[in-house]
C-alpha cells in the first residue's frame, strides 16, 4: 500500500509505503476493506494537517505497531481502518501543526 498526498502547507509532499499490514481474527475480504480504510485515512488526515519543517533525509520504520483495539463486532471495516489509521499516524516522526485532529 503507498500513500500519497499533498501538503496543504507547501509544494512539499508525503510518499508512506506500507509494505503488510498484519489483521488477525479478520476474513480476507474484510482485510482487503481495512487495508483500503487505512489507506484513504491515512491520507485524509496527513493532507488536511499543516506540516512542520522537513526532514533533512528519507525517514524509515522497520515496524510500526497499532497494538490491540478493543472491538464491540459491530464496527465495520471502514471504522476499524480508521481506527488502525489514527494509531499509525500517531506514531509517524512526522511534525504536524494545525488542522483537523484525528488522534
Amino acid at each position: 500500500m503507498v500513500v500519497r498526498m499533498p501538503s496543504r502547507s507547501s509544494q512539499r509532499s508525503i510518499e508512506l509505503q506500507i509494505e503488510q499490514l498484519v489483521l488477525h481474527g479478520f476474513s480476507r475480504r474484510d482485510g482487503v476493506r481495512i487495508a483500503e480504510a487505512v489507506e484513504r485515512e491515512i491520507a485524509n488526515v496527513l493532507s488536511a494537517r499543516e506540516l512542520g519543517p522537513a526532514p533533512s533525509r528519507a525517514v524509515t520504520l522497520d515496524r510500526v505497531d497499532a497494538g490491540t483495539l478493543r472491538l464491540s463486532g459491530s464496527e465495520g471495516p471502514a471504522v476499524v481502518g480508521s481506527r488502525i489509521a489514527e494509531r499509525v499516524v500517531g506514531q509517524l516522526p512526522i511534525p504536524l501543526g494545525g488542522g483537523k485532529s484525528h488522534v
